[in-house]
Protein backbone atom coordinates (compact mmCIF):
# COMPACT_ATOMS: atom_id res chain seq x y z
CA UNK A 1 0.00 0.00 0.00
CA UNK A 2 1.37 3.41 -0.96
CA UNK A 3 0.97 6.04 1.76
CA UNK A 4 0.17 9.36 0.09
CA UNK A 5 -1.63 11.03 3.00
CA UNK A 6 -0.51 10.64 6.59
CA UNK A 7 -2.55 12.04 9.49
CA UNK A 8 -0.60 12.53 12.72
CA UNK A 9 -2.20 13.06 16.13
CA UNK A 10 0.48 13.92 18.66
CA UNK A 11 0.86 15.82 21.91
CA UNK A 12 3.23 18.67 21.09
CA UNK A 13 5.77 19.87 18.53
CA UNK A 14 9.12 18.15 18.94
CA UNK A 15 12.46 18.42 17.12
CA UNK A 16 13.06 14.68 17.42
CA UNK A 17 10.19 14.05 15.01
CA UNK A 18 10.77 16.94 12.59
CA UNK A 19 13.63 15.28 10.71
CA UNK A 20 11.60 12.10 10.15
CA UNK A 21 8.50 13.98 9.01
CA UNK A 22 10.54 16.15 6.65
CA UNK A 23 12.12 13.03 5.17
CA UNK A 24 8.69 11.49 4.60
CA UNK A 25 7.51 14.60 2.82
CA UNK A 26 10.66 15.25 0.80
CA UNK A 27 11.82 11.75 -0.07
CA UNK A 28 8.53 9.87 -0.31
CA UNK A 29 6.21 12.63 -1.54
CA UNK A 30 3.89 11.97 1.39
CA UNK A 31 1.44 14.72 2.43
CA UNK A 32 1.33 15.24 6.18
CA UNK A 33 -1.36 16.75 8.37
CA UNK A 34 -0.45 17.21 12.04
CA UNK A 35 -2.98 17.61 14.83
CA UNK A 36 -1.43 18.64 18.15
CA UNK A 37 -3.07 18.56 21.55
CA UNK A 38 -0.74 21.19 23.08
CA UNK A 39 0.82 24.31 21.58
CA UNK A 40 3.79 24.26 23.93
CA UNK A 41 6.33 21.50 24.37
CA UNK A 42 7.59 20.75 27.87
CA UNK A 43 11.33 20.91 27.16
CA UNK A 44 12.22 24.49 28.02
CA UNK A 45 15.95 23.67 27.75
CA UNK A 46 15.57 23.54 23.96
CA UNK A 47 14.38 27.08 23.11
CA UNK A 48 12.65 25.38 20.19
CA UNK A 49 9.90 26.55 17.86
CA UNK A 50 7.92 24.19 15.65
CA UNK A 51 8.73 24.54 11.94
CA UNK A 52 6.23 26.50 9.88
CA UNK A 53 6.34 24.28 6.82
CA UNK A 54 4.04 21.61 8.26
CA UNK A 55 0.24 21.62 8.00
CA UNK A 56 -0.39 21.94 11.74
CA UNK A 57 -3.66 22.41 13.62
CA UNK A 58 -4.22 22.47 17.36
CA UNK A 59 -7.09 20.36 18.69
CA UNK A 60 -9.26 21.03 21.70
CA UNK A 61 -12.78 19.60 21.85
CA UNK A 62 -13.61 15.93 22.11
CA UNK A 63 -14.87 13.09 24.25
CA UNK A 64 -12.69 12.03 27.17
CA UNK A 65 -12.52 8.26 27.65
CA UNK A 66 -10.25 8.34 30.67
CA UNK A 67 -7.14 6.18 30.32
CA UNK A 68 -8.12 5.45 26.72
CA UNK A 69 -7.47 9.11 25.92
CA UNK A 70 -9.51 11.86 24.30
CA UNK A 71 -11.20 11.25 20.97
CA UNK A 72 -10.76 14.71 19.48
CA UNK A 73 -13.48 16.11 17.22
CA UNK A 74 -10.85 17.53 14.88
CA UNK A 75 -9.32 14.08 14.51
CA UNK A 76 -12.56 12.31 13.62
CA UNK A 77 -13.40 15.10 11.17
CA UNK A 78 -9.97 14.86 9.53
CA UNK A 79 -10.30 11.09 9.12
CA UNK A 80 -13.68 11.58 7.44
CA UNK A 81 -12.89 14.54 5.18
CA UNK A 82 -9.13 14.50 4.54
CA UNK A 83 -9.24 10.73 3.93
CA UNK A 84 -5.73 9.71 5.04
CA UNK A 85 -4.16 6.44 3.97
CA UNK A 86 -2.63 6.04 7.41
CA UNK A 87 -2.78 7.66 10.85
CA UNK A 88 -0.16 7.91 13.57
CA UNK A 89 -1.96 8.39 16.89
CA UNK A 90 -1.08 8.78 20.55
CA UNK A 91 -3.99 7.12 22.37
CA UNK A 92 -6.19 4.02 22.38
CA UNK A 93 -9.43 5.91 21.74
CA UNK A 94 -8.15 7.07 18.37
CA UNK A 95 -7.05 3.55 17.41
CA UNK A 96 -10.43 2.04 18.23
CA UNK A 97 -12.44 4.77 16.52
CA UNK A 98 -10.38 4.58 13.34
CA UNK A 99 -10.26 0.80 13.03
CA UNK A 100 -13.98 0.36 13.84
CA UNK A 101 -15.38 3.15 11.64
CA UNK A 102 -12.60 3.54 9.03
CA UNK A 103 -10.91 0.12 8.88
CA UNK A 104 -9.15 0.90 5.58
CA UNK A 105 -6.97 3.53 7.32
CA UNK A 106 -3.76 1.99 8.61
CA UNK A 107 -3.49 3.08 12.25
CA UNK A 108 -0.20 3.07 14.18
CA UNK A 109 0.28 3.88 17.87
CA UNK A 110 3.18 6.23 18.69
CA UNK A 111 4.58 5.25 22.08
CA UNK A 112 7.74 5.71 24.13
CA UNK A 113 6.68 3.33 26.91
CA UNK A 114 9.31 0.96 28.26
CA UNK A 115 7.40 -0.06 31.40
CA UNK A 116 3.89 0.04 32.85
CA UNK A 117 2.92 3.36 34.34
CA UNK A 118 0.99 2.04 37.35
CA UNK A 119 -0.44 -1.06 39.04
CA UNK A 120 -3.67 -0.45 37.07
CA UNK A 121 -2.05 -2.02 34.01
CA UNK A 122 -1.40 -5.28 35.87
CA UNK A 123 -5.13 -6.00 36.20
CA UNK A 124 -6.15 -8.87 33.91
CA UNK A 125 -9.16 -7.08 32.31
CA UNK A 126 -6.96 -4.06 31.57
CA UNK A 127 -4.21 -6.21 30.04
CA UNK A 128 -6.76 -8.03 27.91
CA UNK A 129 -8.27 -4.75 26.72
CA UNK A 130 -4.85 -3.33 25.78
CA UNK A 131 -4.09 -6.53 23.90
CA UNK A 132 -7.32 -6.03 21.97
CA UNK A 133 -6.45 -2.40 21.16
CA UNK A 134 -3.11 -3.43 19.70
CA UNK A 135 -4.71 -6.36 17.89
CA UNK A 136 -7.07 -3.86 16.26
CA UNK A 137 -4.19 -1.54 15.31
CA UNK A 138 -1.74 -1.98 12.45
CA UNK A 139 1.17 -1.76 14.85
CA UNK A 140 3.22 0.59 16.99
CA UNK A 141 6.08 3.04 16.47
CA UNK A 142 8.33 2.96 19.54
CA UNK A 143 11.53 4.75 20.52
CA UNK A 144 14.06 1.90 20.43
CA UNK A 145 15.06 -1.57 21.60
CA UNK A 146 13.74 -1.05 25.12
CA UNK A 147 10.30 -0.32 23.63
CA UNK A 148 10.42 -3.38 21.40
CA UNK A 149 11.37 -5.55 24.37
CA UNK A 150 8.51 -4.13 26.46
CA UNK A 151 5.78 -4.55 23.84
CA UNK A 152 6.95 -7.79 22.24
CA UNK A 153 8.72 -9.80 24.95
CA UNK A 154 7.58 -8.51 28.34
CA UNK A 155 3.92 -7.70 27.69
CA UNK A 156 3.38 -9.60 24.44
CA UNK A 157 1.07 -6.83 23.22
CA UNK A 158 2.48 -7.08 19.69
CA UNK A 159 4.20 -9.61 17.45
CA UNK A 160 7.67 -8.54 16.22
CA UNK A 161 6.41 -7.70 12.72
CA UNK A 162 3.97 -5.08 14.05
CA UNK A 163 6.44 -2.81 15.83
CA UNK A 164 9.21 -0.53 14.56
CA UNK A 165 11.72 1.70 16.41
CA UNK A 166 12.64 5.26 15.47
CA UNK A 167 9.99 7.43 17.13
CA UNK A 168 12.78 9.64 18.47
CA UNK A 169 15.18 10.20 15.59
CA UNK A 170 17.33 13.19 14.73
CA UNK A 171 19.37 13.67 11.56
CA UNK A 172 22.88 12.53 12.46
CA UNK A 173 24.44 14.43 9.54
CA UNK A 174 22.94 17.70 10.81
CA UNK A 175 24.14 17.01 14.35
CA UNK A 176 27.69 16.26 13.20
CA UNK A 177 27.74 19.33 10.95
CA UNK A 178 26.62 21.58 13.81
CA UNK A 179 29.17 20.00 16.14
CA UNK A 180 32.02 20.72 13.72
CA UNK A 181 31.26 24.45 13.94
CA UNK A 182 32.46 24.63 17.54
CA UNK A 183 36.00 24.74 18.90
CA UNK A 184 36.48 22.86 22.16
CA UNK A 185 38.94 25.32 23.68
CA UNK A 186 36.83 28.33 22.75
CA UNK A 187 33.67 26.81 24.22
CA UNK A 188 35.49 26.00 27.44
CA UNK A 189 36.84 29.54 27.68
CA UNK A 190 33.33 30.88 27.15
CA UNK A 191 32.00 28.70 29.98
CA UNK A 192 34.96 29.37 32.29
CA UNK A 193 36.08 25.71 32.34
CA UNK A 194 39.81 25.03 32.17
CA UNK A 195 41.30 22.77 29.51
CA UNK A 196 42.54 20.14 31.98
CA UNK A 197 39.10 19.27 33.36
CA UNK A 198 37.25 16.07 32.47
CA UNK A 199 33.73 17.32 31.76
CA UNK A 200 30.55 15.23 32.03
CA UNK A 201 27.43 16.65 30.42
CA UNK A 202 23.73 16.20 31.22
CA UNK A 203 20.94 17.75 29.14
CA UNK A 204 17.30 17.44 30.10
CA UNK A 205 14.38 18.45 32.25
CA UNK A 206 15.28 18.85 35.92
CA UNK A 207 12.32 16.84 37.22
CA UNK A 208 12.16 14.12 39.91
CA UNK A 209 12.46 11.20 37.44
CA UNK A 210 15.79 12.51 36.19
CA UNK A 211 17.19 12.01 39.72
CA UNK A 212 19.28 15.14 39.50
CA UNK A 213 20.19 14.79 43.19
CA UNK A 214 22.29 11.75 42.20
CA UNK A 215 24.32 13.86 39.80
CA UNK A 216 24.76 16.57 42.43
CA UNK A 217 25.91 13.94 44.93
CA UNK A 218 28.52 12.77 42.43
CA UNK A 219 29.64 16.35 41.82
CA UNK A 220 29.96 16.92 45.56
CA UNK A 221 32.02 13.75 45.95
CA UNK A 222 34.46 14.78 43.24
CA UNK A 223 34.65 18.34 44.53
CA UNK A 224 36.30 16.85 47.63
CA UNK A 225 38.15 13.91 46.07
CA UNK A 226 39.22 14.77 42.52
CA UNK A 227 39.47 18.29 41.17
CA UNK A 228 39.72 17.08 37.56
CA UNK A 229 36.02 16.16 37.29
CA UNK A 230 33.61 18.87 36.17
CA UNK A 231 29.89 18.74 35.30
CA UNK A 232 27.73 20.73 32.89
CA UNK A 233 23.96 20.60 33.44
CA UNK A 234 21.71 22.04 30.75
CA UNK A 235 18.07 22.20 31.78
CA UNK A 236 15.34 23.69 33.90
CA UNK A 237 12.37 22.40 35.84
CA UNK A 238 10.96 21.93 39.31
CA UNK A 239 14.28 20.67 40.73
CA UNK A 240 16.39 23.36 39.09
CA UNK A 241 16.95 25.04 42.45
CA UNK A 242 19.03 22.05 43.62
CA UNK A 243 21.44 22.62 40.74
CA UNK A 244 21.49 26.39 41.22
CA UNK A 245 22.15 26.09 44.95
CA UNK A 246 25.01 23.67 44.40
CA UNK A 247 26.57 25.74 41.60
CA UNK A 248 26.56 28.86 43.79
CA UNK A 249 28.81 27.16 46.33
CA UNK A 250 30.94 24.87 44.16
CA UNK A 251 33.09 25.54 41.13
CA UNK A 252 32.89 22.06 39.56
CA UNK A 253 29.37 22.39 38.11
CA UNK A 254 28.22 24.75 35.36
CA UNK A 255 24.47 25.24 35.00
CA UNK A 256 22.89 26.47 31.76
CA UNK A 257 19.09 26.77 32.08
CA UNK A 258 18.43 26.63 28.33
CA UNK A 259 20.04 26.82 24.90
CA UNK A 260 18.70 27.43 21.40
CA UNK A 261 18.38 24.01 19.82
CA UNK A 262 20.67 25.07 16.96
CA UNK A 263 23.43 25.73 19.52
CA UNK A 264 23.05 22.54 21.56
CA UNK A 265 26.19 20.99 20.08
CA UNK A 266 28.29 23.74 21.68
CA UNK A 267 28.01 22.05 25.09
CA UNK A 268 28.91 18.69 23.57
CA UNK A 269 32.02 20.34 22.12
CA UNK A 270 32.97 21.52 25.60
CA UNK A 271 32.37 18.07 27.14
CA UNK A 272 34.29 14.80 27.32
CA UNK A 273 31.48 12.41 28.27
CA UNK A 274 27.76 12.17 28.95
CA UNK A 275 26.09 11.17 32.23
CA UNK A 276 22.47 10.29 33.05
CA UNK A 277 21.79 8.83 36.51
CA UNK A 278 17.98 9.04 36.37
CA UNK A 279 15.17 7.44 34.40
CA UNK A 280 13.71 8.36 31.02
CA UNK A 281 11.75 6.50 28.31
CA UNK A 282 14.52 7.31 25.82
CA UNK A 283 16.91 10.35 25.92
CA UNK A 284 17.93 11.84 22.63
CA UNK A 285 20.55 13.88 24.45
CA UNK A 286 22.30 10.66 25.46
CA UNK A 287 21.92 9.33 21.92
CA UNK A 288 23.48 12.53 20.58
CA UNK A 289 26.49 11.97 22.81
CA UNK A 290 26.95 8.52 21.26
CA UNK A 291 26.60 10.00 17.76
CA UNK A 292 29.38 12.46 18.56
CA UNK A 293 31.73 9.82 19.98
CA UNK A 294 31.37 10.66 23.66
CA UNK A 295 31.67 7.95 26.34
CA UNK A 296 28.46 7.50 28.32
CA UNK A 297 27.80 6.64 31.97
CA UNK A 298 24.07 6.02 32.41
CA UNK A 299 21.50 4.28 34.55
CA UNK A 300 19.82 1.16 33.15
CA UNK A 301 16.43 2.91 33.45
CA UNK A 302 17.25 5.20 30.50
CA UNK A 303 15.76 3.65 27.37
CA UNK A 304 18.42 4.89 24.94
CA UNK A 305 21.19 2.89 26.61
CA UNK A 306 19.90 -0.27 24.92
CA UNK A 307 20.45 1.27 21.48
CA UNK A 308 23.72 3.13 21.81
CA UNK A 309 25.79 1.76 24.69
CA UNK A 310 27.92 -1.30 24.06
CA UNK A 311 28.32 -2.02 27.74
CA UNK A 312 31.94 -1.77 28.82
CA UNK A 313 33.09 -0.56 25.39
CA UNK A 314 31.81 2.98 24.68
CA UNK A 315 30.49 3.47 28.20
CA UNK A 316 28.79 1.70 31.03
CA UNK A 317 25.20 0.87 31.92
CA UNK A 318 25.00 1.11 35.68
CA UNK A 319 22.48 -0.22 38.15
CA UNK A 320 22.15 2.65 40.58
CA UNK A 321 20.98 0.20 43.25
CA UNK A 322 24.58 -1.06 43.35
CA UNK A 323 25.49 2.11 45.20
CA UNK A 324 27.18 5.44 44.68
CA UNK A 325 30.71 4.01 45.00
CA UNK A 326 30.10 2.06 41.79
CA UNK A 327 28.98 5.27 40.04
CA UNK A 328 32.09 7.12 41.17
CA UNK A 329 34.32 4.27 40.00
CA UNK A 330 32.74 4.23 36.54
CA UNK A 331 33.13 8.00 36.19
CA UNK A 332 36.82 7.62 37.01
CA UNK A 333 37.11 4.82 34.44
CA UNK A 334 35.65 7.16 31.82
CA UNK A 335 38.04 9.92 32.86
CA UNK A 336 40.97 7.52 32.51
CA UNK A 337 40.09 6.97 28.84
CA UNK A 338 38.74 3.42 29.25
CA UNK A 339 35.82 4.02 26.88
CA UNK A 340 37.36 6.43 24.36
CA UNK A 341 38.10 3.90 21.60
CA UNK A 342 34.70 2.26 22.00
CA UNK A 343 33.00 5.66 21.82
CA UNK A 344 34.69 6.40 18.49
CA UNK A 345 33.61 2.99 17.18
CA UNK A 346 30.00 3.57 18.29
CA UNK A 347 30.01 6.95 16.55
CA UNK A 348 31.14 5.29 13.30
CA UNK A 349 28.51 2.58 13.71
CA UNK A 350 25.64 5.04 14.20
Amino acid sequence: MSIQRLLILTTHPAPYRDDTFHALADMCGCRLKLLMTMKEHNHTEWKYNAPHDFDVSYVSGGRNFGKLGILYDEYTEAVKTWKPDAALVCNYASILYTKIFHPHVKTIMMTDNIRDGSMFYKLLPVKMFIHWCYYMSDGAWCAGNAGIDFYVNQKKYLPPDKIRPGLYTNDTARICANYSRYDRQEERRRLGISADKYVLLFVGQLIPKRKIERLIEAAEYFADKDGRIHFIVVGSGEEEHFVEDYAKNHSNLTHIPSLPLAELESVYAASDAYIHLGAEPYSLALYEAAILGKPVVANREVGAVYDCINNGANGIIINYADGTDNVHAKILEAASGAYDDGAKEMSRFI
